[in-house]
């Protein structure tokens, strides 16, 4: 009996230890080989109008000619005039750049005295666009400096002219023969108050128009 009931124990034990060893129902484990994915980067693409054109970027400056084959830049959003012997540049009331001729057989003596020889031009072009008159007056000089700007000697200078209302106005800019031309560029502020703000400003203008100087082909 007891041989028995050893044989029954082993039997027992053989099978809980089969059953131990081999897997667990329900516990197969599975490895999720989830690829990674990036995001597509953004295409860039040209700005596109309402009728499906590509559209251009707008200009930020316009050419001006001066004279034969004679040009300056400026900003876009600036009007130009074009009158006798100057051409102008309104940045807004009362604040104008000129860019006056003359051939350059017309100068004697320097640059510096390019100054006097184009004030008449400059003066009596510019009166219209201004605050007061300057008609028929001269520029003063109160300071020269030798240089070269857009590749061309020049000289620079800052001054004043004789406004008719009661007040002087200032005067900035450049003297330079370009080809056979004499230029003068010249920004003016002719606002009784003369703001330092827009004293600055049409300073910075001229420096941008007589750094845009060149002769065309």
């Amino acid at each position: 009996m007891k041989k028995i009931v050893c044989i029954i124990l082993s039997v027992l034990m053989v099978i809980s230890l089969a059953a131990c060893n081999g897997p667990a129902a329900g516990t197969e484990s599975t490895k999720d080989t989830q690829k990674e994915t990036q995001a597509p980067k953004p295409t860039e693409t040209e700005p596109v109008g309402t009728d499906g054109k590509t559209t251009e970027p707008e200009k930020t400056e316009k050419k001006l000619k001066i004279i034969g084959e004679l040009y300056v830049s400026h900003p876009a959003e600036y009007k130009s005039a074009d009158l006798a012997r100057t051409k102008l540049v309104v940045q807004r009331s009362a604040c104008v750049v000129s860019i006056a001729y003359n051939k350059a057989s017309a100068l004697e003596g320097e640059l510096e005295d390019a100054i006097a020889l184009l004030s008449q031009a400059f003066a009596n072009d510019t009166s219209s666009y201004c605050e007061g008159s300057i008609m028929g007056n001269q520029i003063e000089a109160t300071s020269t400096e030798r240089g070269t700007v857009a590749g061309f000697d020049c000289v620079r200078f800052t001054g004043k002219i004789k406004n008719g209302g009661g007040w002087d106005c200032h005067v900035y800019g450049y003297t330079m023969i370009v080809e056979d031309r004499v230029l003068m560029i010249t920004g003016l502020v002719s606002t009784q108050a003369q703001d330092a703000g827009m004293i600055a400003e049409i300073d910075a203008l001229t420096d941008q128009i007589a750094a845009s100087v060149y002769v065309k082909g």
